[in-house]
This record gives structure tokens, sequence and C-alpha cells, in this order.
């Protein structure tokens, strides 16, 4: 297993290319009609709300982005998404190349290659074709966290559980801060509901729920509540996965 993360992706890909990508996608796609509005129009307005956008720095001064997309900018993630998508396409057309597994958010992509030289051959393939570059991370005892996910590969299997960096302080929102109720409510229910999210197994989801029961509490959070809220998460999950199921049992029949 291995990770790969593109560095100054919004940055540093030029803004031109991207706008082809797009537009050949929009309009020339091999299923999807194309829009009402003409190609001018939309590559003229992509062009404006991305070059011709002024900000303005710390000391007064007034800049344009030239290249490459502003983080923030709600064109952002459709202009990487688009470049992400095109470049995967392109490079992983090659079997020796393509990995056994690609999954990819954004900048950062999850792999499972052959060797060290199958991911220096992949990532070599990939800024080959593009502008990009990108740093890499192999796993440690089978052991490699992708974004809040801690991925472990045992007995031919991947088990997910909630990753936190060392540098995590253990702190959330307090209970005695100043803030309406149903924000405090609505962080308690985060935690349970992430850890259902990226836990591969109920074990691991206790061992999750465990942990985070702690975190509360010492952010002023009265055990009660947690474990109330806890509750009623798992009652309301396991209820929705026997009504799923049962619908899938008479959709069968």
């Amino acid at each position: 297993m291995a990770s790969l993360d593109v560095e100054f992706l919004f940055s540093h890909v030029p803004i031109l290319p991207r706008i082809e990508i797009i537009l050949n996608n929009v309009y020339r796609h091999p299923k999807l009609p194309p829009p009402t509005i003409t190609e001018n129009i939309i590559k003229n307005l992509l062009f404006a709300c991305t070059t011709e956008a002024p900000f303005r720095s710390l000391t007064g001064q007034v800049y344009l982005q030239v290249e490459g997309v502003a983080m923030g900018s709600s064109l952002g993630c459709g202009f990487v998404d688009f470049f992400m998508c095109k470049l995967e396409n392109t490079v992983l057309r090659d079997p020796d190349v393509k990995p056994f597994i690609n999954c990819s958010y954004v900048e950062d992509i999850f792999i499972a290659i052959r060797s060290e030289p199958h991911l220096r051959d992949l990532k070599k393939a990939m800024e080959t074709a593009s502008v990009i570059h990108s740093s890499n991370e192999l796993n440690i005892h089978n052991k490699i966290p992708f974004l809040d996910v801690l991925i472990h590969f045992q007995d031919n299997t991947y088990k997910t559980i909630v990753f936190r960096k060392k540098t995590d302080t253990r702190r959330c929102m307090n209970a005695a801060s100043r803030c309406p109720q149903r924000y405090k409510l609505s962080a308690i229910q985060e935690y349970p509901r992430r850890a259902h999210r990226n836990c591969s197994s109920w074990e691991f989801f206790h061992i999750e729920v465990s942990r985070v029961k702690q975190i509360l509490i010492n952010n002023s959070f009265s055990y009660f509540i947690v474990d109330k809220e806890t509750r009623v998460f798992i009652t309301c999950t396991i209820t929705q996965h026997e009504q799923n199921n049962t619908s899938s049992a008479h959709n069968l029949l």
C-alpha cells in the first residue's frame, strides 16, 4: 500500500489546459448532449472567473492570479477534478503502470502496488503526462494513514479505523462554551457517525466510540448525555440496517 499527495495542485496547473479538458467533456461527451449555451461563452466565462479575479494582499496591493485557481474559489474543486480525472484516465491505460487499487480524493491518492519500483514508475508517468509533482508514502507494518482513515492490510483484507495524528490535542467544542445547545449535540453526534463511517467492523467501532467518549468527557460533556446520544445513533443505525436488509429480501422474492 502507498499514497500519493499531489503538491500545489490548485495553484500550479495552468488554466488553459484545464479549460480545454472541461470543454471537451461538456461539449464532446460520447453520451451526454451539450448544454444550450455556446462553447465560446462558457470558455470566456471560465477564463474571466479564473484569470481576472482580483485579490488584495496583506500590504493592500491588488493582484490578479494569472495561473492556477485561487484556494477557496467555487471553481477550484471542479477544475481540479476534471484535471485529475483526465490525468488518471491517460496514465492508467498502461497496464504496467496501473495499480491494483486506485482511490483518489482530489489530490490525495491511495494505491495498492506490486513494489517500490512500480510506485516510482506510476509517479514518473503522472509527472511526465502533466506538470504536477507529488510526494509519496509507503505502508509501515502493513498500515498506512489516508486522510482520516488508518488502513491495515491483514489476512488478505483491508481493515480501517479512524486515524489521528500524533499532534492531535484531543480537544473539541467545550460543553461550557457559550453557543447554542444544538451545536453541542452536533459535536457529540458527529463522533459516532464518523466512527461508523470509517471503521470496518463493529469491534473497531466500539474501540473508537470508547476513545471519543473520553475525549468528550474531558471537554466537559457529561457522561449521561454522551452515552445517550451514542446509544441513539447505534439504535438508529441498526434499525436502518435491518430495514435495508428486509427491503433487499423482499426485492429478491
